[in-house]
């Protein structure tokens, strides 16, 4: 239910408006309808914008010309906190953070050019349980994942989005228990 909430947000927030008019070309403005707008007035172009759902803020932030520029944050139905996440002139660029339904992060994805690019935490509560790399949206470099009590549970290395040289696997008592070896995808030897 509240991942249906968050994506419902997400779609209201990527929805263009209309009635909204700028020097963009029709069709790509990024501003949501209903979205409540504000100019800035020492910044042409940079208006603040908030979206309400029966009273209660589902979704803030600021847009450039039409497009999303700085931080958006978004909120469930509940007001709670789901998302913060950073833009330039309508991209992805820098830190997105996702929140569980206990105000915890559950991810936090580093973005470049609207692609994944860098660091990728996933965690339980204040726990890492997954580390990973990006470039240019593809798997790059060590992903590690880890047991709730923080052992490694496996680790592996990816060029260009595949497992390339030796894989392995941990028993919850840090024992290594598994090994492959790939060259770019394939499995060579285990």
């Amino acid at each position: 239910m509240r991942k249906d909430i968050w994506i419902l947000a997400f779609v209201l927030c990527a929805c263009g408006d209309s009635n909204y008019t700028s020097d963009m070309p029709a069709g790509e403005s990024q501003v949501p309808g209903g979205a409540v707008l504000q100019d800035y007035e020492a910044i042409p172009g940079l208006q603040k914008a908030v979206i309400k759902s029966e009273g209660i803020t589902i979704g803030e932030g600021d847009f450039l010309e039409g497009r999303y520029h700085g931080t958006w944050t978004s909120y469930g139905a509940d007001g709670r906190l789901q998302s913060i996440t950073t833009y330039y002139k309508g991209q992805k660029q820098g830190v997105q953070l996702l929140f569980d339904n206990t105000g915890y992060v559950q991810t936090k994805a580093s973005y470049h050019n609207d692609q994944l690019h860098g660091e990728y935490l996933i965690y339980n509560r204040r726990t890492i349980v997954e580390r990973r790399n990006y470039e240019g949206n593809e798997l790059s470099g060590l992903q590690e994942r880890f047991y709730v009590n923080g052992l490694k549970m496996e680790e592996k290395n990816f060029v260009e989005g595949k497992i390339d040289g030796i894989a392995r696997w941990y028993d919850e008592e840090g024992n290594l228990t598994i090994e492959y070896e790939y060259d770019m995808g394939e499995l060579i030897s285990n």
